[in-house]
């Protein structure tokens, strides 16, 4: 019995040696998890301030109108300093965007209650719905004051339901400006190739009765 027993008691003291190091092993891991995780969070805060200062900068610089809405047809955060400029105002979070639309630009009462309506109808439906409606949304408009805009809508998809939309508002004043210049471009250069190729008789006969 004693020689069973001394056999028992080192078998005991074994398995308490194993168990032992194996919560030293598993304290191990889960310091180096722990450290690992910590790191983790604190270089994903710093990425997370990299980006937002890089959002923030290109929001200052970028020569666009760029918003977001909610599903209040409010103006969210971020939107771009030159959109305040476009639309002559110093703040407008939260503001409805149709109605700085109808004091800025020279849009009929009509355009607009359908732009409304398409709003209301495509946050929190489907991508057919929004297909559907999409094309009653503004395109571009004047400010009556000799500036011309366009307008591009984006919408945001999560789980397949509308939630927000991004607009961009478009300066296109000097690029319509270049194309009216191109068109009387084009014609003056049709009406001289029309002359040039002219028959020559009737030419002379034009030119003798002048």
């Amino acid at each position: 019995d004693s020689r069973i027993g001394g056999i028992g008691r080192p078998s005991h003291f074994a398995g308490a040696i194993f168990i032992f190091l194996q919560s030293q092993i598993l304290a191990k891991r889960f310091a180096s998890t722990f450290r690992r995780a910590e790191y983790l969070t604190s270089s994903l805060q710093v990425e997370v301030k990299r980006q937002t200062t890089q959002v923030r900068q290109i929001m200052i610089h970028i020569p666009e109108g760029l918003f977001i809405l909610n599903d209040q047809q409010q103006v969210q955060e971020p939107y771009s300093q030159h959109l305040t400029e476009i639309l002559d105002e110093n703040s407008i979070l939260n503001q409805n965007l149709l109605s700085c639309f109808e004091e800025r630009f020279q849009l009929d009462a009509e355009v607009l209650a359908q732009a409304r309506s398409t709003l209301t109808a495509s946050f929190g439906e489907d991508e057919i719905n929004w297909a559907m409606n999409e094309a009653l949304l503004p395109r571009e408009s004047s400010d009556g004051a000799g500036r011309y805009y366009e307008f591009r809508w984006y919408p945001i998809f999560e789980q397949g339901v509308m939630r927000e939309l991004i607009g961009i508002i478009r300066d296109t004043t000097d690029i319509k400006r270049l194309e009216a210049e191109t068109r009387e471009q084009e014609s003056e250069f049709h009406i001289l190739r029309e002359l040039f190729y002219a028959p020559r008789k009737g030419l002379q006969a034009s030119l003798g009765h002048c």
